[in-house]
């Protein structure tokens, strides 16, 4: 995650956990910006903590600007906070494997390196902690998808480097090097394929898809950071989105579902 030197600091599995549930309970449901939240005492109760524990958890949130703390008034739902998409963590190998097809992967380049600063930040690390830095093309039934652009704490994930296999899925490597991915933050904007042109097979000036993402794993802490270059005449993203509840009434935050597909523009 990138934020604030304060939004960085280490949590305990139980503070991310009730963090987490407070999002999903009382954040996910806001029908409006600045909406007051249950007190810590109702929230403690709700969620079988302790308000001690509460309160770490709202301080953590506060950090990562999703609530403010309005002194003798209580916690708020931060002006700039949206209901968060929600949908399954996988990686392109599984979503691939869910429709019968196997993905391919092509190296393009491979190395452990000291982090450039942008990079440091993002990933929380400083710049003496080493990284890995890979390049991929993804291939599916004889045609490059896209490239895939990695930077991986090493820090995080000890011992990748030596251990990384060319046709594995890089999620399932992870999880092996105790540095299971558990969220991503993705960002999609539309661009020209430039630079990564010639290993899409396509003209530098062919409209692409490009998805920016952190990846965390346990504790909030970053793993990765990833940029995929997607063809735009072989990617499609499907959403559905459901609405929020009537103001007042209980239930499960909004839902979403989105999904990825391999084909042709209709």
């Amino acid at each position: 995650m990138v934020g604030t030197d304060a939004s960085k600091r280490t949590i305990s599995e139980l503070v991310a956990s009730v963090a987490d549930r407070i999002s999903d309970s009382y954040l996910q449901a806001a029908l409006s910006w600045a909406e007051r939240l249950p007190s810590e005492r109702e929230m403690a109760e709700g969620l079988g903590v302790s308000r001690g524990t509460v309160r770490h958890a709202l301080q953590f949130l506060a950090d990562e600007g999703a609530v403010v703390n309005v002194p003798q008034s209580g916690w708020y739902s931060s002006a700039t906070t949206y209901p968060a998409p929600r949908g399954p963590l996988l990686s392109l190998s599984a979503s691939a494997a869910l429709r019968g097809s196997k993905v391919e992967n092509r190296l393009i380049r491979l190395t452990a390196r000291l982090p450039r600063e942008q990079e440091s930040l993002g990933l929380g690390l400083s710049l003496d902690e080493h990284v890995l830095a890979m390049s991929r093309a993804r291939v599916l039934a004889g045609q490059t998808m896209c490239v895939e652009h990695h930077v991986i704490s090493l820090t995080r994930a000890p011992g990748l480097e030596r251990s990384l296999e060319a046709g594995a899925s890089l999620y399932d490597t992870l999880e092996r090097h105790g540095a299971k991915p558990v969220r991503s933050d993705l960002t999609a904007r539309a661009a020209l394929a430039g630079k990564d042109a010639a290993h899409l097979g396509v003209d530098p000036g062919s409209p692409v898809l490009v998805e920016d993402e952190v990846v965390t794993g346990e504790y909030r802490q970053p793993l990765m950071l990833a940029r995929a270059v997607w063809r735009a005449d072989l990617y499609r993203f499907r959403a559905t989105f459901t609405s929020l509840s009537p103001s007042g009434a209980s239930g499960p935050p909004p839902d979403f579902t989105a999904s990825s597909e391999v084909g042709s523009w209709e």
